[in-house]
């Protein structure tokens, strides 16, 4: 993932980004069967369950962000910071550290996963990435230079690097579904 100073990535390039680690994700739910996929290592702790509405939560706000930004044509302002809030990302040092969820995004809160099923789960993560790849089909041809989006702690990224941004996302949980398996006993899937 470049800087924030690359605001022109192609919505090929942020396809591209996506799929690399969607395949991943998907194997790393495989261990989570029956209850097990609901089943919390902790009081607080995240579940399987909770890591995908999360992931469904995280991307739906930023295609909805990215389509209001380029509707209105209008976006966030990248500030003189915003390349070295990105360092701790890329250096992966952000994966000890438990980063607080934006509101909305942490579905321990709300325990909306409990009415979902294992498979309605997956299925939504599907629907979602299939929006999401709708969105930078049908925008392809359309210059994003100038438009940013801001991201609550690595500031400001392009619109399309912003949704590319979702596949890093997706990596720091395919880690963290690895350590529920752990806590939980379970085969892990590498």
């Amino acid at each position: 993932m470049s800087g924030s100073k690359r605001a022109g990535m192609t919505a090929a390039a942020a396809i591209d980004e996506l799929a690399r680690t969607r395949a991943r994700l998907i194997a790393a739910f495989e261990p989570f069967e029956g209850a097990r996929f609901h089943e919390r290592p902790g009081p607080r702790l995240w579940s399987a369950a909770d890591v995908a509405e999360h992931l469904v939560r995280v991307e739906t706000r930023i295609v909805t962000g990215a389509r209001r930004t380029v509707e209105l044509r209008k976006g966030a302002t990248p500030g003189p910071w915003d390349a070295l809030l990105k360092w701790p990302m890329r250096l992966g040092l952000v994966d000890g550290i438990r980063v607080r969820t934006v509101k909305g995004a942490d579905p321990v809160d709300d325990d909306t996963v409990a009415g979902f099923t294992r498979g309605r789960l997956l299925a939504r993560l599907a629907d979602t990435r299939g929006a999401t790849v709708a969105f930078l089909h049908e925008t392809r041809d359309q210059d994003f230079s100038g438009l940013w989006m801001k991201h609550p702690f690595f500031g400001c990224f392009g619109v399309r690097e912003f949704i590319a941004w979702g596949g890093w996302h997706e990596a720091r949980h395919i880690r963290q579904l690895g350590r529920i398996a752990n806590a939980l006993g379970l085969r892990r899937v590498r």
